[in-house]
């Protein structure tokens, strides 16, 4: 099967053997866990943050470092957020051990007590021991959508939370570092890594493993892919998720589709960032409102800025505006999509 799939690399053995070249990124997070420093790991939207933490993860276990990789994607309070590490750490239903484990490295808590109606918020991790301190688990926090929340846990909490008994790797969007580092939070991480861009070697390596997996009946797919090696590298511009969106383009699309989109962009690039991120996240995603909590999300801009943007984006040519359909009662929407026949064949 040809693995095109934008999905995040796991840590399992055929998921590794597809990872590639973030080594220098994977001996600074070794080095920072030996240290027990607190990490901020920041990338690009799809610069493959969740597949190094699986692969830190990997290795942390391989060196029989207590580690624990925890989602914070569906959290939407601080609350929320805690409970999604006790349940990372400990399991979802409350435990009570009444014994010490003979080996703290498979298991490195002794015990866990919730108590009803806590007005502690970080109560239920400060009621996890462990019996190692020189083993501190380390607790991979992923993909908190609200850098607020991250700030209130690491900034105000801050003080509370050196005590607890975990070091901490956090990953977050470049876009949104100011939010993360506001002080206090700044002096609680350690050290800072960021995923720079893939080159394009590392860029074609990471498409010609996906490749090698294909199966017979994916020969013409992976022909289309070879075939346009050199542009799906040019468009997916060191982000992993950008080049496996591009190569799936290549695979379902016709070349002068596929070249539309190129004008459109290399337009957009010439107008700046801001307009260029827009346009990508359109080619990737379809229509958007100037309301999107993706796109405002990914733009760290207000509502306001991004409509501007937009608005002058369909006076350049480059996208055309619609009212969405509404159900029920309300104003309709006001969507933009890219003036292309990609976009248009789609919708």
């Amino acid at each position: 099967m040809l693995q095109l799939s934008q999905r995040p690399l796991t840590g399992s053995d055929l998921d590794r053997a597809l990872f590639v070249n973030r080594d220098d990124e994977l001996e600074h997070l070794e080095r920072a866990a030996h240290l027990s420093f607190n990490v901020l790991l920041l990338g690009e939207r799809g610069s493959g943050l969740t597949s190094l933490l699986q692969q830190h993860l990997r290795r942390l276990e391989e060196l029989e470092i207590p580690a624990f990789y925890v989602a914070g994607t569906s959290a939407e309070t601080l609350e929320e957020i805690v409970d999604a590490i006790r349940i990372g750490l400990i399991g979802r239903r409350p435990i009570v051990r009444k014994t010490v484990p003979t080996d703290p490295l498979q298991w490195p808590f002794q015990k866990e007590v919730t108590v009803a109606g806590d007005p502690d918020v970080l109560g239920p991790l400060r009621r996890i021991t462990i019996d190692d301190t020189s083993l501190y688990p380390i607790v991979l926090l992923d993909d908190v959508r609200d850098p607020t929340l991250v700030h209130h846990l690491f900034g105000r909490l801050r003080d509370e939370m050196w005590r607890l008994p975990f070091r901490w790797v956090v990953s977050g969007y470049r876009s949104r570092r100011r939010a993360y580092l506001e002080p206090p939070a700044d002096s609680f991480f350690d050290t800072e890594i960021v995923l720079a861009p893939l080159n394009d070697d590392t860029s074609t390596e990471l498409l010609t493993k996906r490749l090698e997996t294909a199966a017979n009946d994916d020969a013409q797919s992976v022909q289309r892919v070879r075939a346009q090696l050199e542009q799906i590298v040019e468009r997916g511009a060191g982000n992993p998720r950008g080049l496996l969106d591009a190569a799936r383009q290549a695979v379902l699309r016709a070349p002068e589709q596929l070249a539309e989109t190129d004008e459109a962009v290399a337009a957009a690039r010439a107008l700046g960032a801001t307009e260029l991120a827009i346009v990508e996240h359109l080619v990737a995603h379809g229509p958007v409102s100037a309301s999107d909590a993706d796109l405002l999300a990914i733009l760290d801009l207000s509502r306001a800025r991004v409509t501007q943007v937009l608005r002058n984006l369909e006076d350049e040519g480059l996208v055309t505006s619609f009212a969405e359909q509404a159900e029920g009662v309300g104003r309709p929407r006001k969507l933009y999509t890219l003036k292309t026949s990609v976009v248009e064949d789609a919708v």
